[in-house]
């Protein structure tokens, strides 16, 4: 007789089946930590002498066994689980994962906003097979190859806008203003500073009282090239200005706030 394989948590004691002690203990903390905001890729640093692997902890947060499905003893109750659940879903929607095959949430929320970052072109969407595939618009200009800068696939810009997703919810400040600096009168802010260095070396004499104009004019163009961005209110593809691809696999991120996050693929 074939025997069943009992789902992590639970264990044969030879008359019956009950929930492991250790084990079960682990599924309740999972879906617990889950529910409190912690993500997946994070849940080990919760749990001591945790080596599960993150799509295991994944197939757990799904499975409704543990409920007391299939007359095993319940290891959590319904509620817990259906939160988990909606928690879950709530993240996919955020990341576009939950969207019909027909409609290219890809194609929808990121065209206009892939930019290469070794000739400042944008990205274009196009097939190659079976797949959609993102390259510079100059990789082949006048049917000659121009900028060699890597290629994208929808899989990879959706785990890396998750990525960013995870980063934001891990560091809320991300969503405040971020002070950015304009170029607008970026010679004259370069020209007072090279003064100001050159009095400070030297180079160049200065009463004490003109060193002062200088330090104050400096300080005050650099006040005109500062601004604030608005505040992010929703953490969505709205949120996205520009996302900059590097050959060296590198991805600037560009919030709309002005905050820039890095991630590489």
């Amino acid at each position: 007789m074939a025997v069943r394989r009992l789902p992590y948590g639970y264990r044969f004691d030879g008359t019956t089946i009950i929930i492991d002690d250790i084990e079960g203990k682990v599924v309740k903390e999972i879906y617990e930590l889950f529910c409190e905001g912690v993500y997946i890729t994070k849940i080990k640093n919760y749990i001591k002498n945790f080596y599960m692997s993150r799509h295991k902890v994944k197939r757990i947060l799904e499975d409704d066994v543990y409920t007391g499905k299939n007359d095993l003893p319940p290891i959590i109750d319904e509620d817990l689980f259906e939160t988990a659940q909606k928690i879950k879903n709530q993240r996919l929607n955020e990341i576009g994962k939950n969207q019909d095959k027909s409609y290219s949430y890809v194609k929808e929320n990121f065209e206009n906003k892939i930019v290469c970052g070794e000739c400042g072109a944008d990205y274009h969407r196009y097939k190659r097979g079976e797949e959609y595939i993102w390259n510079c618009s100059h990789k082949v200009f006048k049917r000659k190859v121009c900028c060699r800068n890597i290629s994208l696939s929808d899989k990879q810009i959706e785990n890396i806008w998750s990525n960013v997703i995870q980063k934001i919810n891990e560091n809320p400040k991300l969503l405040q203003p971020q002070k950015t600096i304009s170029n607008k009168n970026l010679g004259r802010y370069n020209a007072l500073d090279r003064e100001i260095k050159m009095a400070e070396t030297g180079e160049k004499e200065y009463t004490q009282e003109e060193l002062i104009k200088l330090i104050y004019k400096r300080a005050s163009v650099m006040y005109e090239m500062s601004h604030y961005k608005e505040e992010i209110e929703k953490i969505d593809i709205t949120a996205l200005d520009k996302f900059i691809v590097y050959k060296n696999r590198k991805i600037k991120i560009i919030l709309k706030n002005g905050a820039k996050i890095e991630e590489k693929i």
